[in-house]
């Protein structure tokens, strides 16, 4: 059978033991995890890591058992997470935002053995709330666990102080039952990361779903290790970079284009004390990082944050707010390349590099597709093959994509011939640059003609003082849906409404411009467990507001 195309392998069998082994001996002594407080080379977080696997064995993990973190970005998130993978576990990161219900669903869908719990951070006590998750683990009296509301969970890692009987005391506590246990020994564990494959189940990732819960998006050993290995030629990643991990390693976005790299490098991560710009400016000039990735609006507030306190960010290449080629001259946004892609992708299917615009015959285009993807555009009526620059649903295929969802069958996940159904209206021109329209399931239908938000979103937010912008359909008697559309200000920014109704008139045609244009705090603004905007609450919140 002719296997589908994928890049050449690292230089060595693509699996997280093997990754972490070649970051030791190629960059031993160079500095990997860094912190306010410590500073740890790739071979120091090597031994520590293996210790942790160790515990995990002791606790009678194994080849697949289900390891959670529930962690923020720290030292020990990575640590955690590679000792949990070397072993052959499927680890499992979820967010730190999750409520009690989310926590609760979480742990039970995802069969979780073993977690590993921050015991607060951000004014959250995590304590607390995986108690408020699980019902019945505060009269616990052991750290072996029976819940029958989460039958397979048995141990509760927590790092950070907790008094509970139920918790295993910090890394600490987890070595010393791996101590405990002297047959498993660093011989033990070689034996047991020699029997990890490419094809082995690596990583669970949450999707950010915006009606019900996540779906669990899982990973091999050959993806997780393949792919960002094939970014590294794209995304500005170098080996004496100090990488602030500002974006949630629990994302794809953060894990696939911060951790996994530097492994692959060398390069540094960088960890600030809290989540706060304060924080943050003070993590880039006390450690002089070179490289801080991130959103728009995210990096835009750090310049103005770090201008208002004098703060020195030249430490930093290229520049913050603004995209810049290798001769530091700024990249016009239309001429960036969007890198589009998903987690079941495991990232980017579509890049183009950092540092290079695209043609400006290619103006707003995502980008091309990444070497060993497949994408192609059907027609979202009849599945039928699209030609060049015809707008339908983007189908992707490749080494790339996941092994499937958790708890969900093959064939519920994948159409014939592998492909993967992403729900994205695009078009590819005939060079290959691909151009995203909108998501299928928000056009919005009015007056019998198709409307795409990102349209509308992208005029409104060129309107002065603009920074989000939200279009979506409300119920209308007569146009069946009505074009409607939050806008977010910058702070302390009351927004002309009339301005940029007029804005849309001036550059859509009449049956697009919004009916309705509404201004919000960005606080207000519903969003999911991962952070994206909830559009679906959104419309009605602002349906009460509204009458047509």
């Amino acid at each position: 059978m002719k296997s589908l195309p994928r890049p050449v392998d690292p230089g060595f069998v693509p699996t997280v033991p093997n990754l972490i082994a070649h970051a030791s001996a190629g960059f031993a002594d160079r500095p990997f995890l860094i912190d306010n407080e410590r500073t740890i080379s790739h071979a120091g977080a090597e031994r520590a890591s293996a210790a942790i696997a160790r515990g995990l064995l002791a606790l009678g993990a194994c080849k697949a058992s289900r390891v959670a973190l529930l962690v923020h970005n720290c030292i020990e998130w990575v640590l955690c997470w590679q000792g949990a993978a070397r072993m052959g576990a499927l680890t499992q990161p979820f967010s730190t935002l999750y409520k009690p219900a989310e926590i609760a669903h979480a742990l039970d869908h995802n069969d979780t053995e073993i977690l590993f719990l921050a015991s607060q951070y951000a004014g959250t006590n995590f304590i607390e709330r995986i108690e408020a998750a699980i019902p019945g683990l505060a009269a616990q009296n052991g750290t072996t666990l029976h819940l029958s509301s989460h039958p397979y969970l048995r141990h509760i890692i927590v790092l950070g102080d907790c008094d509970r009987p139920w918790a295993i005391k910090g890394l600490d506590g987890l070595q010393a039952v791996g101590d405990a246990a002297s047959n498993i020994s660093d011989e033990f564990l070689a034996q047991v990361e020699k029997r990890v494959t490419p094809a082995d189940l690596a990583v669970t990732i949450s999707t950010s779903g915006t009606t019900a819960y996540p779906k669990s998006v899982v990973h091999t050993h050959g993806t997780t290790v393949r792919v960002p290995h094939e970014f590294l030629d794209y995304i500005d990643f170098l080996p004496d970079d100090r990488n602030l991990v500002n974006m949630p390693l629990f994302w794809v976005g953060g894990f696939n284009g911060n951790l996994i790299p530097a492994l692959h490098s060398g390069a540094a991560l960088v960890f600030a004390r809290g989540p706060g710009m304060a924080d943050m400016i003070d993590a880039i000039e006390r450690h002089r990082v070179t490289r801080m990735p991130g959103w728009v609006t995210q990096r835009e507030e750090l310049v103005r944050t770090a201008a208002a306190a004098g703060a020195d960010l030249s430490s930093i290449r290229g520049r913050l707010d603004a995209f810049v080629d290798e001769h530091g001259k700024v990249i016009p946004v239309p001429l960036r390349g969007g890198n589009f892609g998903m987690t079941e992708t495991f990232g980017m299917h579509t890049i183009e590099r950092r540092r290079n615009a695209i043609p400006r015959s290619k103006a707003g285009a995502m980008g091309r597709q990444l070497p060993g993807i497949q994408r192609r555009i059907v027609d979202l009526d009849t599945g039928a093959e699209l030609g060049a620059r015809q707008q339908g649903e983007l189908q992707v295929r490749g080494y790339s994509m996941m092994s499937g969802y958790y708890k969900v069958e093959r064939e519920d996940c994948f159409l014939a011939g592998g492909w993967f159904a992403t729900g994205d209206v695009c078009s590819i021109d005939e060079d290959g640059y691909l151009y995203y329209h909108t998501r299928s399931t928000e056009m919005i239908k009015t007056a019998g003609a198709n409307v795409a938000p990102l349209e509308v979103e992208r005029v409104l937010k060129t309107g002065e003082g603009v920074i989000e912008a939200y279009v979506f359909g409300l119920p209308h008697p007569k146009r069946g849906d009505a074009v409607t559309a939050v806008v977010v200000g910058k702070p302390q920014t009351t927004l002309d409404t009339a301005v940029l109704l007029q804005l849309t008139k001036d550059q859509l045609s009449s049956y697009k411009v919004p009916l309705a244009i509404i201004q919000m705090e960005r606080e207000d603004i519903p969003r999911t467990a991962a952070g994206k905007v909830n559009k679906n609450a959104l419309a009605n919140a602002v349906s009460g507001m509204i009458d047509w």
